[in-house]
């Protein structure tokens, strides 16, 4: 800030870094406002749904009161309040999330089905595993609900040399979390995977056994380090819950179920951040001795199971390797090319892309980006499914059918928002098959495309999970992949008559992926314990394949070559099979009737619950207490957040407040409002701070006590826009220094007055959009762009002079400085080619006021953190502004796990900058000022589930000059070097 009225303080920048890099708040959202919420309650719980989830809510609320008695009991604990349950279905979205201190859970009623899971019946499986997330940890908090923990933090400043300058602009910023749980991933979702004793909605089925059978066998088992944090790419996460549920199964079985709330209980204590130390508490041994224990049986176990697959190896050959999910593949009609998902390029398992496979270069291309499910042919043309770039109108992204024609390389988009996936095309009926989901439940549909009619064709009600739905041609029907409880079963309906029934079904292990040919299918089953192809036709049956890993997803081409999805060493490769060969059944798999161990599986929980619902009610959790101790300008403040989310997040409310020994107060509040399209928001800053000056005047020795109060409300909207952010804002300010003055000598003499120096009112837009790779080094490395335009203006009162009132008092003087205050901030990285992850970035920003004789209050500047980094925030100003960044940056690791304390360092990247522009007055030249630096990234997680971003940088300016400053000071800059140092939660 500076010490007289001739400048501008930066008024609550900090606060604006700190919190928001502290706690996430509500950004680009759809606030659903055509929504009409509910709510009933049952004995333990509050379910808020709407009409579209009505079905999937109370069927969920019967489950919850049915799970609640066995997970309350297995930890002993039971959350204070009823939880709340929220059941959306707002976006093409499978999963549940478990807000423990919030006493919060939020289902989103498609079902999941993941190549990475086996399949299970969603609701009670989702809301069992959600459940016990919020019981388990609860159990595991250190300072009770109403506190998740606190934060230590450091401010420090660049050395200003301007004498009008109180402090320069921050060089150090340091937030580090003091949490109030400490539950590694491993455990978090080993527990919750594991429910409670003989509970079995979700088991530990074939495909969670084959990825930690394949990790096992190939060496690629996670250590104890790793299964701590998550951020991993491919089938990494997974993994992590994989050895997760493995690991507690273990523990449970050698050390009795009571051991998970000990472990829990040890790790509620206030200085107990270990989890390794918990184990110990809770079986007297330490954790890493059990982990290889663990280790060790499991490794003797899969040895011993797959000995028999050994001696009888039975490998195809691979076409595909590259990235980890190469799926889905389909053959054309003449056999000669191959449609297929992969999510090479992409570090996750998820994202992937839709390429074609030459069979006769044997060489690939992408086709179209973001494709999901089973693709289907239909001469030239492929059909597939995938999410729009743009969301409708209510916010929602569903997944829709396209069809790419190869031949002219162009895209056709063939519905909108029907929530389409797995197309079947047939030519007989000139009609797309699909799938869709609707509160819960998936049925299938028709596209008839002479008469561009849709109907529903399917009546499924109670919640069956569809998938792979294939034409079978030579008998006029469709087969499709359904589970009612645990696995998948092979089922068909006859297009003719509309008939439908069970193909392939067994009560006691999974079929699926069936392709039909002319006298015969093959499919992919686990009936020995391991996925492998089963062949039929009118000459021979039984298994094609005979791997350690899993074979998945065949499809057969008249010419007798079979391609499928062969899993192996941590990825899903392609593979053909030129000729079949019928394997003994005596070394398949495990053991022939290894499904025997699938008798114990219980039925699944079916019942509704009709109790009366009324309309919501926004309704909030106890408000949260986040205590803080930060050293800003070298004195200690100590202060708290605090915080509160209304259970739809309809309502979001945040503050703070901190004070030092001086009085300096720092205090904010903002509050969202998101029931109407629009999120209205209100924001209020408070900032004093307090300095002293021992100045002369003849005689006397003066102490003078200099007070800054900066006060300012801010008020307006923000809307989403085609997935970027619009906001209309407007703000009032005003900035008030007061003087106590007094004479150290006798008599003591004693004198004071204050004044405002600064009134001004703001009407602005700024519009926000950005668009970044997802990486598992996204934080420190990203790939994208983002941009952010800014229009506002400004009706500015400022300080002329003092004048004595007819009263006596003093008042101000004001000049007006009304101006229009344009700026633009855009950056654009990409990955550079031929390089190992080598990303370039430009960076740009540009500003301009429209009034040039302004005072300089309200200039630009154009050094520090936020501009040329080899110069003081305070040394570059004007009325425009350019700023121009050019970089490189190279990792230097990614993914690994270094262990310091209570840190883990996963990525870490070296990066060089060049920049180079100014902040120049109009009527002035412009003059380039240039800089060089060096950059280290590092990100990883503290306290195993808290993200941690470490900036170090280092920056020389290029060129030295004078800035003159009034009265005749002239200030030299460029001549020392800059350094930046930043712990926060992301860059």
């Amino acid at each position: 800030c500076r010490k007289d009225t001739q400048a501008r303080c930066y008024k609550m920048k900090i606060i604006h870094f700190i919190i928001f890099s502290t706690i996430i708040f509500s950004q680009s959202q759809y606030n659903h406002p055509e929504l009409d919420w509910r709510t009933f309650e049952t004995e333990h719980f509050r379910v808020h749904y709407y009409s579209q989830t009505e079905v999937s809510a109370r069927r969920g609320a019967f489950i919850a009161e049915q799970i609640y008695d066995p997970i309350v009991s297995l930890y002993d604990y039971k959350p204070i309040d009823k939880t709340d349950i929220v059941f959306t279905d707002t976006d093409d979205i499978s999963n549940g999330a478990a807000y423990f201190y919030d006493n919060k859970i939020i289902i989103w009623t498609s079902p999941l089905d993941f190549e990475l899971r086996g399949s299970h019946r969603w609701l009670q499986n989702v809301i069992t595993h959600e459940f016990a997330h919020i019981v388990s940890i609860q159990s595991a908090q250190k300072y009770g609900k109403s506190i998740p923990g606190g934060y230590l933090q450091w401010i420090g400043y660049e050395k200003e040399k301007r004498p009008d300058v109180l402090y320069g602009y921050p060089n150090v910023l340091i937030s580090y979390p003091i949490p109030g749980t400490s539950v590694p991933p491993w455990l978090a979702e080993g527990v919750a995977q594991f429910m409670y004793p003989n509970a079995d909605w979700d088991n530990w089925d074939t495909t969670r056994d084959m990825i930690l059978r394949d990790n096992v066998l190939h060496g690629n088992n996670l250590s104890w380090n790793e299964i701590n944090t998550f951020g991993k790419r491919g089938i990494g996460n997974e993994s992590v819950y994989n050895t997760g549920y493995a690991f507690i199964k273990y523990i449970t079985v050698k050390y009795g179920h009571n051991t998970l709330k000990e472990i829990l209980s040890s790790l509620s204590k206030p200085f107990n951040y270990s989890v390794n130390k918990a184990i110990k508490d809770a079986t007297k041994k330490d954790g890493t001795i059990i982990f290889n224990e663990f280790n060790k049986a499991i490794e003797e176990r899969y040895n011993t199971l797959t000995n028999s697959i050994e001696k009888n190896k039975n490998y195809p050959k691979i076409i595909e390797d590259k990235g980890t999910a190469n799926l889905f593949p389909v053959w054309n009609d003449s056999g000669n090319m191959i449609a297929y998902l992969s999510n090479q390029n992409h570090d996750f398992f998820n994202s992937t892309d839709l390429f074609l496979y030459d069979i006769n270069t044997t060489k690939k291309i992408k086709i179209v980006d973001g494709v999901n499910s089973l693709p289907s042919w239909n001469a030239n043309n492929i059909i597939y499914s995938k999410k729009s770039k743009f969301p409708n109108k209510y916010g929602s992204k569903y997944f829709d059918l396209y069809e790419y024609n190869i031949k002219t390389k162009k895209e056709k988009r063939l519905t909108r928002d029907a929530r389409a996936f797995s197309p079947a095309f047939s030519k007989k009926d000139s009609a797309i098959f699909y799938l869709a989901t609707s509160d819960g439940t998936q049925n299938i549909y028709k596209i008839d495309l002479l008469s561009k009619s849709s109907e529903k064709i399917t009546d499924f009600n109670n919640h069956e999970i569809l998938n792979n739905l294939k034409f079978d041609n030579f008998n006029n029907r469709l087969l499709f992949d359904v589970t009612d409880n645990h696995f998948k079963n092979i089922h068909y309906i006859n297009l003719n008559d509309s008939t439908n029934g069970k193909f392939i079904h067994n009560e006691l292990w999974d079929s699926r992926n069936a392709d039909v040919f002319e006298n015969g299918v093959v499919y992919s089953e686990d009936k020995t314990g391991i996925f492998n192809l089963y062949y039929i036709d009118n000459n021979k049956q039984g298994y094609i394949t005979n791997l350690k890993g899993g074979a998945f997803m065949p499809d057969f081409h008249k010419t007798g070559k079979i391609v499928y999805s062969h899993y192996e060493k941590g990825k899903y490769n392609l593979a053909i099979i030129d000729s079949i060969e019928i394997i003994n059944n005596s070394v398949i798999g495990y053991a022939n009737k290894y499904y025997e161990k699938n008798r114990r599986l219980l039925d699944p929980i079916d019942g509704s619950l009709n109790d009366s619902s009324i309309k919501y009610i926004d309704h909030f959790p106890p408000m949260f207490l986040m205590p803080r101790a930060t050293m800003d300008y070298g004195k200690i403040k100590f202060g708290t957040y605090f915080y509160s989310s209304e259970i739809i997040d309809k309502v979001n409310l945040i503050g703070g407040a901190s004070i030092n020994m001086l009085k300096d107060q720092d205090v904010f509040f903002i509050m969202e409002y998101r029931h109407l399209y629009p999120t209205l928001f209100f924001e209020t800053y408070y900032m004093t701070r307090n300095t002293e000056e021992k100045t002369s005047y003849s005689a006397y020795n003066l102490d003078n006590n200099i007070k800054f109060r900066l006060l300012e409300f801010k008020a307006g909207m923000r809307m989403p826009l085609y997935g970027s952010q619009i906001e209309l804002f407007g703000s009032w300010s005003q900035y008030r220094a007061s003087i106590k003055e007094s004479v150290r000598e006798k008599p003591e003499l004693k004198s004071g007055f204050g004044y405002d120096y600064y009134k001004g009112k703001q009407f602005g837009i700024n519009w926000n959009i950005q668009n970044y790779k997802r990486r598992v080094d996204q934080n420190i490395n990203p790939i994208g762009y983002r941009l952010h335009i800014s229009v506002i203006n400004e009706l500015n009162q400022f300080i002329d002079g003092l004048d004595l009132s007819d009263s006596g008092t003093l008042t101000s003087i004001y000049n007006d400085h009304n101006l229009i205050r344009s700026q633009i901030e855009t950056d654009y990285s990409l990955d550079i080619p031929y390089t190992k992850d080598w990303t370039g970035y430009l960076s740009a920003k540009i500003g301009s006021i429209s009034n040039p004789k302004a005072d300089s209050f309200f200039h630009f500047f154009g050094g520090g953190s936020p501009g040329i980094k080899g110069y003081p925030y305070y040394s570059l100003q004007g009325t425009d502004l350019m700023i121009a960044s050019i970089g490189i940056r190279i990792p230097l690791f990614k993914e690994k796990n270094y262990t310091f304390g209570a840190v883990s360092i996963n990525n870490m990247s070296f990066g060089l900058e060049n920049q180079f522009g100014d902040a120049w007055h109009r009527d002035n030249n412009f003059k380039q000022k240039r800089s060089s630096g060096i950059q280290i990234r590092i990100s990883g997680y503290s306290f195993y589930n808290y993200p941690t971003a470490i900036g170090i940088e280092y920056h020389q300016p290029k060129d030295i000059f004078y800035n003159d400053i009034g009265n005749g000071e002239n200030i030299l800059y460029g001549d020392e070097d800059r350094f930046y140092f930043n712990v926060l939660f992301g860059f």
